[in-house]
């Protein structure tokens, strides 16, 4: 009967000290309602791609592009002053490693301040932080960035 009381204490201080104290992961969609967050020194953003769909100007294909993809992928922000196909002339252009996969979105106030820092040189870093899509209900797919500013 002992054993059997031991057993069952031994479980129950099992399950609320690993099981149950284990730390609440945020989802994609919790963090997107802040839209922001801050990590030590560095305030990180949560920025969609825009034009996933077009091709690039040498004709290669952004959704084959984001197919090679992975979460946590490093990511070249570029600013373009001079965009012809941007309203204002201004844009910031998203490369992978494997080519152009899109843009940040024209007129959105996280890629304005990052559009600014690039043109002054100042230190932008962004990662791959979700990929969506890819499914039969929606075949494109999407990207989401998390970036450093």
């Amino acid at each position: 009967m002992e054993m059997l009381i031991f057993v069952i204490i031994l479980c129950f201080v099992t399950y609320f000290c690993f099981i149950k104290s284990k730390p609440t992961m945020h989802t994609r969609t919790e963090l997107l309602k802040d839209g922001s967050w801050n990590l030590g020194t560095a305030q990180k953003e949560l920025v969609e791609v825009v034009g996933e769909s077009f091709k690039n100007s040498d004709g290669t294909d952004r959704q084959k592009i984001i197919k090679n993809l992975k979460i946590g992928d490093n990511i070249n922000l570029i600013a373009e002053p001079n965009n012809p196909y941007s309203k204002n002339g201004k844009c910031v252009a998203v490369w992978s490693k494997y080519g152009q996969i899109g843009n940040l979105p024209e007129g959105d106030d996280k890629a304005e301040r990052i559009f600014k820092k690039l043109i002054k040189n100042e230190n932008v870093t962004a990662v791959v932080l979700d990929i969506l899509g890819g499914v039969k209900d929606k075949p494109s797919f999407g990207v989401w960035l998390d970036v450093d500013i």
